[in-house]
């Protein structure tokens, strides 16, 4: 494939990270024909890129929530606080999920500090940078090791 121009790399990224914006617009923004911009769209499935990239851990979480307080209205409203034996089920399923996303979730907060730190240590302490690498590795071991001990 050819090198990606920056008016593709533009119009990808906004058409994944907007919701907002039709793709007649962000061909307007970039500078290119619609045309252009639908079949670019099309060759890369930025459709499902967009998709994937509002499907967050947070938002799982949130949704977790949502579900787990409707739960508990009904339990309070309609049955006077005493849960079915499937609706408690349901509430610790919903709660060992959420509880293991959010351990997750920490996982890939460290990779990305790690991650970040490095590349700017490497641009300003090469030598830094090397010692970094093994020990962040070893890090992220430990830390999935400990996610997976506590599954």
């Amino acid at each position: 494939m050819a090198k990606k121009t920056q008016e593709r790399i533009d119009a990808a990224d906004l058409f994944i990270n907007s919701t907002s914006l039709t793709l007649k617009q962000i061909a307007l923004i970039v500078g290119v024909s619609s045309k252009q911009l639908g079949a670019w769209a099309k060759e890369e499935d930025w459709e499902l890129q967009r998709t994937a990239n509002q499907v967050t851990v947070d938002k799982i979480i949130a949704g977790n929530y949502i579900q787990l307080a409707a739960i508990q209205k009904l339990i309070k409203d309609e049955q006077k606080g005493v849960p079915t034996p499937a609706q408690s089920d349901m509430q610790h399923k919903l709660a060992d999920a959420i509880e293991k996303l959010k351990k997750k979730q920490n996982l890939s907060t460290y990779h990305t500090v790690l991650y970040e730190f490095a590349k700017e240590l490497n641009s300003s302490n090469n030598e830094a940078a090397k010692i970094l690498a093994p020990l962040a590795l070893e890090f992220m071991k430990m830390k999935a090791k400990t996610i997976r001990d506590d599954a």
